[in-house]
């Protein structure tokens, strides 16, 4: 009797036991969930962390006329090609007498490329090239204003030196080398009627120059909301003036340009920016001199975290400092693509 009331007892603690490791099991389950929930509420989403060229939830854009301030590791090209009208160039005749003046058109193609590559948290290093060519669109425009190519390399860094959550201030600076050949069959025919088909004769129909373009600047970003974004650069320095015994002079290029991100307000992958640049002295890849004013309104494709696409379209009102050239207005439209390693 009495093992059958021992036996009994042990049978009640055990399931006593049983029980209460089955509640705590039982808790852990419903506090685990809760636990998580609240982990990832705290802490941001990976991608977001990783993302260098983020501010307040806002992936910035690209923009030609007022380039970001971030310092990430990236591949950027360009490829586009555009018209510039109103043209108006004197045309002479064999002894150099003005006899009229020419109005056309000057076609051209472009690209471009860049990579940077992010040495520190703070630092980025980057390198690019560039390639310009432009011909009169008639005859007689070409006669008059003949052909040019130009191809350019440039160096440059970008340091951070301020970032909050929606803001970014950065200071740069780029060195860049240009070399430009120019076809002139006009001045090739006078050369040749004065002296005959002579090597001088042959320099004249192509000359080669080449100019240096050295400035500093400030770049910033903000985004005051997840789906807007703001670009602000200044950047001056000194440039080899293009024309014949001119030396060096100074150059300024002041942008700014805003962009809406519509895939955070609406399911429709797509951003668009807008932004305006005035530019004095040489231009940043041209080889004349003068002053520049430049509007772009952009539409890319949004929907990838890391790679984007989309159009540019540009116009420009050139005022050369050329007196026997007048002032032109260039549309151009460019394919930009950029890869976020």
């Amino acid at each position: 009797m009495l093992r059958t009331r021992r036996t009994a007892t042990v049978r009640c603690l055990s399931l006593t036991l049983q029980r209460h490791l089955l509640a705590a099991a039982l808790a852990t389950l419903v506090t685990i969930p809760g636990t998580l929930v609240a982990q990832e509420a705290a802490s941001p989403p990976a991608e977001e962390a990783s993302c260098r060229r983020c501010l307040a939830g806002h992936r910035f854009l690209v923009s030609s006329v007022a380039p970001d301030p971030f310092v990430t590791t990236h591949f950027r090209s360009g490829l586009g090609g555009g018209f510039a009208s109103g043209l108006e160039v004197p045309f002479r005749n064999l002894d150099g007498a003005v006899i009229d003046t020419i109005g056309g058109g000057v076609g051209f193609v472009a690209l471009d490329f860049e990579y940077q590559y992010a040495a520190t948290s703070w630092l980025g290093l980057r390198g690019g090239t560039n390639i310009v060519a432009r011909v009169g669109t008639s005859a007689r425009s070409l006669v008059a204003s003949g052909a040019e190519a130009l191809s350019g390399l440039s160096l440059g860094a970008t340091g951070r030196v301020w970032g909050g959550r929606t803001a970014q201030v950065s200071l740069t600076a780029d060195v860049r080398r240009n070399q430009v050949y120019v076809l002139d069959p006009y001045s090739f025919v006078q050369s040749v009627v004065d002296n005959g088909y002579t090597e001088a004769a042959q320099e004249v129909l192509l000359t080669t120059a080449s100019t240096n373009r050295y400035t500093g600047g400030v770049r910033a970003a903000w985004a005051p909301a997840p789906w807007l974004g703001l670009n602000g650069t200044f950047e001056a320095g000194s440039a080899d003036d293009p024309r014949p015994d001119e030396g060096n002079q100074s150059v300024t290029e002041i942008g700014a340009s805003s962009e809406v991100d519509f895939g955070v307000l609406t399911s429709v992958p797509v951003g668009l920016t807008l932004g305006a640049r005035s530019q004095t002295g040489s231009g940043r890849a041209g080889g004349l001199a003068g002053k520049a004013t430049t509007y772009a309104l952009g539409l890319f494709y949004t929907g990838r975290p890391h790679f984007l696409i989309g159009g540019e379209s540009t116009w420009a009102r050139v005022d050369f400092d050329q007196a026997e050239v007048t002032n032109v207005d260039a549309v151009q439209f460019r394919l930009v693509t950029r890869y976020d390693f």
